[in-house]
């Protein structure tokens, strides 16, 4: 019993509130592409497409030729999906749940190729074996446009006998969006040089000294060659 100020006798009555319970939200639909050794998802290499944010899910790649989505397969959060890309480029990926709408991801899924003019005998440059090469001239420049999303691109350089004493090779590779990169080959000394990193638009001038004879090659790593 509690008095007030007037000498009432009044009550102390307990009141109990319920703050009702929020809804649980779903899980953010989501996919996850395992990208190759290089650090990017890769023409011709098996990947593994993850989901989550459903129990299970249909996964289907669109194609701009026939612009409709084919179907590649079925993923669960604990059971990716195993995909090799045959294509370059900004990926569509259209995930189907079981329940609720479907959603669609973009995938970077980058190429490696040849420069022009590579022939198919491979190349070694010390313990850097390329795939090809090219006789390269006494003076040589080639590029590639922003256009391209060039983001590797693979060097080797050798020099050949000469008659001049003292022959070198020098490769410049530069771009708008990262650092220069210089190699220099001489006599009986090849370098090789893999995932140089390049972005936006590309130059890569090759200089020599003393009129040598050198081999090159030169492979490239993009998403839209």
């Amino acid at each position: 019993m509690i008095v007030s100020a007037l000498g009432v006798a009044v009550g102390l009555a307990v009141i109990g509130t319920t703050i009702p319970a929020q809804a649980a939200q779903p899980a953010a639909l989501t996919i996850g592409v395992a990208p190759s050794p290089n650090g990017l998802v890769m023409v011709g290499i098996p990947t593994q497409i993850a989901v989550a944010g459903t129990r299970k899910a249909t996964l289907d790649l669109w194609d701009p030729s026939q612009r409709k989505f084919f179907r590649i397969g079925t993923a669960t959060p604990a059971k990716a999906l195993a995909y090799t890309f045959q294509k370059s480029g900004l990926q569509k990926i259209r995930m189907v749940p079981v329940k609720g709408k479907p959603k669609t991801f973009t995938v970077a899924v980058y190429i490696r190729f040849p420069g022009g003019g590579m022939n198919t005998t491979p190349a070694a440059y010390g313990s850097v074996i390329f795939p090809g090469s090219e006789n390269a001239g006494t003076e040589k420049t080639v590029s590639a446009t922003a256009a391209e999303g060039c983001v590797f691109v693979d060097i080797g350089l050798s020099v050949a006998v000469t008659i001049r004493s003292g022959p070198t090779a020098t490769v410049v590779v530069q771009s708008t969006g990262a650092p220069p990169t210089t190699l220099t080959a001489t006599l009986d000394n090849p370098v090789a040089q893999l995932n140089i990193p390049v972005k936006g638009d590309v130059v890569i001038n090759l200089t020599t000294t003393n009129l040598p004879k050198t081999t090159t090659s030169r492979w490239w790593t993009c998403l839209n060659p």
